[in-house]
């Protein structure tokens, strides 16, 4: 039996001995527990990628081949990586992001400095609103669930530090004033610069947007409200922010009893 990993840095295990061949990288101890019959794990995890570039990946992959079990670390949101020219190095920079601006040297001696990549930074984050990567997400989701469903593949989405934090931003709720809401939604809607009614049409308008698209499928998350950013207690270098074993232990009991949950629930339901 086979198990694709699809995500970033946390998923590749950016900073440990081995990363993606470390036996105790959170991934690869989860998927022992999971099966004892998976004896390949096709890790293609990499650092820096945003969820796009996650989603074309495990499209790709599943496209070239047939795994029993998939597992998708989704990125941080905001982050939104921009290729600069077209060049034989790599010019990717996450122009939304919390990446450390570089000069990038293009074609003809032409270069971005990090002050220009900074100021495009700001101008953009100015405007940027959530929602509009919160629904790619939730395409991303379900395409991926429908792509796995015709393999019949189990496929199973990781939270690591998604913007909702611990709050149930997916559940709609009634609401007359927007106070009731949870201090992410409040964000997003922007509701001290709004009146109540405006809240509600756009709070309305997103919910009706992510239903359109078939909802975040809870069922399908191991930690949909559980981020294992929040559980994270080292880290694998002082320099380095990236989790050390022992969160990769605690990451890795907590998704296992989340898994074995979720089978519950689901042989419940039968």
């Amino acid at each position: 039996m086979k198990c694709l990993v699809v995500g970033a840095s946390i998923s590749q295990g950016y900073g440990l001995e081995h990363e993606r061949l470390d036996h105790r990288l959170w991934v690869n101890q989860l998927v022992k527990n999971i099966s004892d019959e998976i004896s390949v794990i096709t890790n293609v995890s990499n650092a820096g990628d945003d969820n796009f570039q996650i989603f074309k990946k495990a499209c790709t992959e599943l496209s070239k081949n047939i795994y029993n079990t998939v597992i998708v670390c989704w990125q941080n949101i905001p982050r939104t990586n921009y290729f600069f020219g077209l060049e034989t190095y790599n010019t990717r920079f996450a122009i939304i992001g919390s990446q450390t601006p570089y000069d990038i040297n293009l074609n003809n001696n032409t270069k971005i400095s990090k002050s220009q990549l900074s100021t495009m930074r700001k101008n953009l984050i100015a405007y940027y609103n959530h929602h509009w990567d919160l629904a790619n997400l939730v395409f991303y989701v379900n395409t991926l669930i429908q792509i796995t469903k015709h393999q019949k593949a189990d496929i199973r989405f990781v939270n690591y530090n998604l913007p909702w934090n611990h709050y149930k931003f997916f559940d709609r709720i009634s609401f007359t004033t927007p106070s009731s809401l949870d201090p992410f939604t409040l964000e997003l809607l922007q509701s001290d610069q709004r009146n109540d009614g405006e809240s509600l049409e756009i709070y309305e308008m997103i919910h009706d947007c992510y239903n359109e698209l078939g909802g975040i499928q809870e069922n399908h998350w191991l930690n949909l409200y559980e981020p294992l950013r929040s559980k994270q207690v080292d880290i694998v270098l002082p320099d380095e922010p990236h989790p050390g074993y022992k969160s990769q232990q605690i990451f890795t009991d907590l998704l296992t009893q989340r898994y074995s949950e979720s089978l519950t629930t689901f042989k419940n339901t039968l």
